[in-house]
Parts: C-alpha cells; sequence; structure tokens
C-alpha cells in the first residue's frame, strides 16, 4: 500500500518533532510526513513584528524553541505561503497545526482545519453541559465563548510549553466546577498533556493532536 502524503503546517517554526511524533504514532505506515511552518526563514525580528496588535488574536507557539505570541491576523498569509509550499512538495493532505479560525485559507487538496475537527467531536460526545476549555492566552477569551458557543463554559488557561506543574491550579479550578468534559484548545497539547488531564479530571478530555491524527487516519488507511 502506497503511503499518502500528509503536510503538517504550523503557524510557528518548523519541523514540530513533539506533533509529527504523535501524528507518527497514530498514522503508522500508511503516511510520509512532510512539514511546513509559517515561521520559517524568518529572523527574530521578523517574528516580533508579527506581535499581535490592537485587537487582534494572541496565537501563542515556538519559534528556535521559545514560546512566542503572534496576531492572527498578520500570521494568516505567512500561513498560507506555507500551505501553498507544501502542496507543492507533494502533499495530498494538509493539516493546520491550529486550532484558531483563520479565515479563507483554501488548498487544491484536503485542508484539515483543526478548529472544525474539536467543535465537531464535542458537540457529538457532549452536546451541552458544562464544558472545561484550556486555552494558552487570556487574549483568546472572546474567541473561546464564540466558538464555544450553547456550553456552561469554564474558561482557563495554561501554555502547552510549560511544565505540568503549571497546570495544576487548573486541574483544581475545572474539577471545583465539575466540568463533564475539557477541551485542550491549543495544537500544542499532546498525547501526554491529554494522559495527565485526563488521570486528574476523571472526564473526557479532547486533545487537537490527537482527534486530527485518528481523523486523517481514516482518510489515508486503505484496506
Amino acid at each position: 500500500m502506497p503511503a499518502s502524503t500528509v503536510g503538517l503546517v504550523t503557524i510557528g517554526q518548523s519541523p514540530r518533532p513533539d506533533i509529527r511524533m504523535a501524528y507518527e504514532a497514530i498514522l503508522g505506515p500508511a503516511a510520509r510526513i512532510i512539514e511546513a511552518g509559517a515561521l520559517d526563514g524568518l529572523s527574530a525580528d521578523d517574528v516580533r513584528s508579527l506581535n499581535p496588535r490592537d485587537d487582534d488574536i494572541p496565537l501563542v507557539t515556538l519559534f528556535d524553541t521559545h514560546e512566542v505570541r503572534i496576531g492572527k491576523r498578520r500570521v494568516t498569509p505567512l500561513l498560507q505561503r506555507a500551505i501553498n509550499g507544501i502542496i507543492a512538495d507533494g502533499a495530498a493532505i494538509a493539516v493546520v497545526l491550529c486550532t484558531g479560525y483563520f479565515a479563507g485559507l483554501h488548498a487544491d487538496v484536503p485542508l484539515i482545519e483543526p478548529d472544525r475537527v474539536l467543535d465537531g467531536f464535542m458537540r457529538a460526545i457532549q452536546p451541552t453541559g458544562k464544558l472545561g476549555v484550556i486555552m494558552p492566552d487570556d487574549g483568546q477569551e472572546e474567541m473561546m465563548r464564540r466558538k464555544w458557543h450553547g456550553y456552561d463554559l469554564v474558561l482557563a488557561t495554561a501554555s502547552p510549553y510549560q511544565p505540568s506543574s503549571t497546570w495544576d491550579a487548573v486541574i483544581a479550578r475545572l474539577a471545583s466546577e465539575r466540568v463533564e468534559g475539557i477541551v485542550l484548545d491549543c495544537m500544542g497539547f499532546g498525547p501526554d498533556a491529554k494522559a495527565w488531564f485526563g488521570s486528574r479530571a476523571g472526564v473526557p478530555v479532547l486533545c487537537a493532536q490527537t482527534a486530527t491524527a485518528h481523523l486523517i487516519r481514516d482518510l489515508v488507511w486503505r484496506a
């Protein structure tokens, strides 16, 4: 069975071995993975110029292994450029490695946007009730309230790029609020974070990395 080429496109700098590892574990030999990043080829000064301003929504990613914040509007054209490039390199499926919504993104191949995947999965397994959503930056609160409308929402902020010991207060709050499910609404949270929160919360935890990887597995595997 020939492997399909899956292109992982980060809003930050590629490669992202942490995310790639999660995809490889789920996709197995059915996929060949290639990577690209919106910040590839940029200097530190270039990245600083992308800092969120005015009402731009802050996104959290990695550049030179350091956590950085960039504006969603400012990075969108660079993200589209990276998508175009990875398709030119042979990707049959392109995956945006960010759970934010980006208006106007397009591709000539299936374009997987985790924002839509998380919404569909969560509303399928828990259509109503009290939902805990963990976001990487306080500046995303308004976006999250729009995104997760219809739920009794409990928002909390935690960075996937900081030690898990910094998450203790977050899980304590979600537990005290008696949430019925948790969404890790940042692509930086991987299987280890899913296991960490799940073991402490005792409720379903939805992780963008694993949810999108399982969706793609169904697309690329052939009997």
